[in-house]
């Protein structure tokens, strides 16, 4: 069992960013929560564009711990921390189980892990590769890139602390975008595919990025 505090601002920042990466009707119907030794990070995917966030926690013991949840349950989350304005959030991950958390009337508010979900199951290995990779790429500049705004839009609702500027490292025309946004968010966008796109006379799938593809 990991047991941690978090800053009710820090933890809705987290929740608010991985919702932004979580449409409806998105192919992962979960995000990553994952617990480390002074941070929790949370990672969220709809295979065509990926984002991450840290957060350090204030008190706890981690033991190093994940879980994946479902959208229901971060928005529940979400509410929580938004709820609880300055103060602190307590959470407990019960390894295999789900996530709790301390309400002030003492009373836990299970989550279950919901990672029968049907997902590669080396996704989140996949995603993290990616990103790693994508920090040691040096930046280029193509004469053309096709973006589809839709897939864009989703970093334009990511908060960070100070102003909301987004760095892109752009390798090459077809792989992966690296989005940089303050000190701790990172994502990744795929460009559409152009002859795909072309052959389809619009945006579909298989234009785009599936990010069981994305690594060789």
């Amino acid at each position: 069992m990991t047991q941690f505090s978090i800053a009710a601002p820090e933890l809705a920042r987290l929740t608010h960013n991985a919702l932004a990466f979580m449409p409806a009707r998105s192919a992962v119907g979960v995000c990553r929560i994952e617990a480390y030794v002074n941070q929790v990070r949370v990672t969220a995917t709809d295979l065509y564009a990926a984002g991450r966030d840290v957060a350090d926690v204030s008190s706890g013991s981690q033991l190093g711990a994940s879980l994946d949840l479902s959208r229901e349950d971060l928005q529940t989350l979400d509410k929580i921390a938004r709820a609880k304005k300055k103060e602190e959030v307590r959470i407990d991950i019960r390894h295999g189980d789900g996530l709790s958390v301390m309400d002030d009337n003492g009373a836990w508010m299970p989550f279950l892990d919901a990672s029968e979900k049907r997902l590669p199951a080396d996704l989140w290995e996949r995603v993290d590769e990616l990103l790693t990779r994508l920090e040691r790429v040096s930046p280029v500049i193509p004469e053309a890139l096709l973006i589809d705004p839709a897939m864009m839009a989703k970093f334009a609702k990511v908060k960070c602390a100070g102003e909301t500027i987004a760095d892109l490292y752009i390798s090459s025309p077809d792989d992966p975008i690296l989005v940089k946004i303050g000190p701790t968010f990172r994502g990744a966008i795929m460009p559409v595919d152009r002859a795909a796109a072309a052959e389809s006379e619009g945006i579909r799938a298989d234009g785009l990025w599936d990010v069981s593809q994305a690594i060789s």
